[in-house]
């Protein structure tokens, strides 16, 4: 079913997203801002910070809908990643970059806790007569393709978090132009 396999595509590259900054972040606050020693605090700030998606999510979904939120989110991360970018080619003091990659990997976390929960539900609406079997397919597909994802984006750390951002960039713009071509059925 169309909506399936791009709604999984989009929950795909969201969740690669994800993986990259999880699997690329400890090195970048440790090898690039050294900040190894304070990680957890760091990490811990972030997760507190990108938690309010949910909630933030659950007020928001029943007013605008699905599709929206998720295409504003890729919309978004596009802009924010861009920003981190620039931020990295300004060459700006350690302590000062550092806030703004604390800050863009927040709105990584955020564009996931925005996005995972509706695409698995877009995923799902056509599928309800096997419920069971599409969403562990659905999940487990994601899953492994969100791992082949990040795997080359978390190997390409060059000492800074250029190839992390690219990385974010590339997978959000592909993530948007998919979400665009999701359509309902009675669309």
């Amino acid at each position: 079913h169309p909506t399936v396999r791009l709604a999984t595509l989009v929950q795909t590259l969201s969740m690669g997203m994800l993986f990259s900054v999880l699997s690329s972040t400890q090195q970048v606050f440790d090898q690039t801002y050294g900040q190894g020693h304070t990680f957890h605090f760091w990490f811990g700030g972030i997760a507190i910070l990108a938690a309010s998606a949910s909630i933030i999510n659950a007020r928001l979904v029943g007013r605008l809908g699905m599709r929206p939120i998720i295409k504003a989110m890729m919309l978004a991360q596009i802009c924010m990643s861009l920003g981190m970018i620039f931020v990295v080619y300004l060459s700006l003091p350690n302590h000062i970059e550092l806030l703004f990659y604390a800050f863009w990997t927040v709105s990584v976390f955020f564009q996931a806790g925005l996005t995972l929960g509706n695409l698995n539900a877009l995923a799902m609406e056509p599928m309800g007569h096997i419920a069971g079997s599409a969403a562990s397919i659905i999940t487990a597909t994601a899953t492994v393709g969100a791992v082949l994802i990040a795997a080359p984006i978390g190997l390409s750390f060059n000492g800074t978090p250029l190839p992390l951002a690219i990385g974010i960039f590339i997978c959000a713009a592909v993530a948007w132009w998919l979400t665009s071509l999701i359509r309902r059925d009675s669309d």
